[in-house]
């Protein structure tokens, strides 16, 4: 819906731009929608897969992503497009799921959870799935328990919330 993008909008001030990218339309046109009745004039949203982002080469200052990267399965390939579009000295800062144990077959094949598991990768492959792409000074600035996978036994300890930053050279 668009409300890391509203908060980054309102850090940027009125001479800052802010663009959204969703994969989801409904997603896209519900924000922009927001943004017009709230008047946001520094953000847009535009319709997207992250692997391939409408935006310019080195024309983005920072990039923020909150629970996306990993719901990719080429994470490489997910970083690398956004290390594309990052300015020399741009930054990424993101939040993210990581797995830290192996899943049942069950949980595999939750409904839920199961295409999110699928592709999850632990912390040191998500890590070296940053690096691989390019990034420098690569540092996890937070770690902790994903509560909402704690309240299922299939899959406590074995979701890791990560919060990080990563420069472009």
């Amino acid at each position: 819906g668009g409300l890391d993008a509203f908060l980054a909008a309102r850090r940027v001030g009125p001479t800052g731009r802010v663009i959204g990218v969703d994969v989801i339309v409904e997603m896209v046109k519900r924000a922009n929608e927001t943004a017009e009745k709230s008047r946001i004039a520094n953000v847009e949203f535009r319709r997207a897969p992250i692997e391939r982002l409408p935006l310019a080469d080195c024309s983005v200052d920072v990039a923020i992503s909150n629970c996306v990267m990993n719901h990719c399965a080429d994470k490489v390939r997910a970083f690398k497009e956004v290390y594309r579009v990052l300015k020399a000295g741009g930054r990424m800062c993101l939040s993210d799921l990581v797995a830290s144990g192996p899943f049942s077959e069950s949980a595999l094949a939750d409904e839920v959870w199961g295409e999110w598991l699928v592709v999850a990768c632990s912390k040191s492959d998500y890590l070296r799935a940053i690096e691989q792409a390019g990034f420098q000074e690569v540092t996890v600035e937070a770690e902790g328990t994903f509560n909402m996978a704690e309240n299922d036994e299939r899959l406590k300890g074995r979701i890791v919330s990560i919060s990080l930053t990563a420069r472009k050279e």
